[in-house]
């Protein structure tokens, strides 16, 4: 098999490999002669395993990883070519007439050559066999499925801003998306912003799942350069299958509450509709950039709002500075307002896609083209 085919395929599955070997297969390629595999007992990613002539490393079994990977990228080679090899005891007295050496298993000697007798340079790892093989993936036939769409993509990437990751609260994690007749209504929040949105199709899926963080982290970057074909989906787990033939697994997780988002954002849009919405302003951007000009990964991320006599004021107070900005003529009525916001770097990513704006006693209401970003208040102070 060519060389440059072989390094990109195991980098494809890579983000799969287990770190730590405290179980060894997770850290190790698994090769099927048709694809290679990897899984560290959260997600998976398999590849077709040929290059552009249709050649294929002739092994079935389980190599380290990253050894593998950072041998073939050191090489220089064309080819990649494999022999397998008895391992044998070693033994320290002189074996008796007749005695045979015991295998203990195999090895797996890769060339950087298209011939073994001429190559300077092997690797020799030990061998998993294929029946220790702890996952494979399932299969696809009679589960409910949907076609990817852009639009799907589009929404994910607007809720990856607020994505979940605290395992503590496990109906927040990751990415909830519910599936009717109308479409996909998709939910998502850190604990500090929550995200909204919906895309309108016509299916023949009902029901609701949480697709976890690391999974949705890497189908959107996959899809980058590969796009995504088919969404696979049982009540356990969840695959995308992308056009080249790759394909990345992950368990569901359990616990769907999307009573709860639709809950808050009903509450949240009845106190909005009290206060009224406006047009958010030209500067708003520009303004949190300049927030965050003081604001780093070690200090306290906060930006005090303050809204009175028709403008919008901007207060951030760190270690290493401050700053103040104003946003004048905020062109409506608007009650006086005092409000502290956690994190105006997350603000900063979700106010290109919204057009309006409202602070009411307990929350930032963000509002865009089918788009809703509810931002909570951690602390209120009335003016004296």
């Amino acid at each position: 098999m060519d060389r440059q085919a072989f390094v990109r395929t195991l980098k494809r599955v890579a983000p799969a490999l287990a770190h730590k070997d405290f179980i060894p297969v997770f850290a190790c390629f698994c090769f099927t002669e048709e694809t290679v595999l990897a899984y560290d007992d959260v997600i998976a990613l398999e590849s077709p395993l040929k290059d552009n002539d249709g050649a294929t490393v002739e092994l079935r079994g389980a190599v380290r990883g990253q050894p593998l990977m950072s041998y073939f990228q050191a090489s220089r080679s064309r080819h990649v070519r494999v022999v397998l090899e008895d391992k044998v005891a070693v033994k320290k007295k002189r074996k008796k007439k007749g005695e045979d050496d015991t295998p203990l298993g195999q090895n797996v000697v890769f060339y950087s050559g298209k011939k073994p007798a001429g190559s300077s340079a092997q690797l020799r790892l030990g061998l998993i066999p294929e029946e220790d093989f702890l996952f494979t993936m399932p299969s696809t036939k009679g589960v409910k499925h949907y076609k990817v769409s852009d639009g799907f993509l589009e929404r994910l990437k607007k809720c990856v801003i607020t994505l979940g990751v605290d395992p503590s609260h496990p109906w927040r994690m990751g990415v909830t998306c519910c599936f009717s007749k109308k479409g996909i209504v998709f939910y998502s929040t850190d604990d500090h912003i929550m995200t909204a949105t919906s895309l309108e199709e016509e299916l023949k899926l009902k029901g609701d799942i949480i697709l976890p963080p690391r999974f949705v982290n890497h189908l959107l970057d996959i899809s980058r350069g590969d796009p995504a074909d088919t969404l696979y989906y049982s009540d356990e787990w969840v695959l995308v299958e992308f056009k080249s033939g790759l394909r990345l697994f992950s368990r569901l997780i359990s616990d769907v509450q999307a009573e709860r988002y639709a809950a808050l954002i009903a509450g949240t849009e009845k106190d909005v509709a009290e206060v009224g919405v406006i047009d958010k302003p030209a500067s708003f951007e520009r303004c949190l950039e300049k927030a965050l000009s003081v604001l780093t990964v070690q200090t306290l991320r906060r930006t005090n709002f303050n809204i009175g006599d028709d403008q919008l004021h901007l207060e951030t107070i760190t270690p290493i500075g401050r700053v103040d900005d104003k946003m004048r003529k905020l062109g409506a009525d608007v009650d006086a307002v005092r409000a502290l916001i956690s994190y105006p770097d997350l603000m900063r990513k979700i106010a290109p896609h919204c057009h309006e704006i409202c602070f009411t006693e307990k929350c930032v209401y963000f509002r865009g083209e089918g788009v809703v970003h509810i931002v909570s208040i951690l602390a209120q102070k009335s003016e004296e």
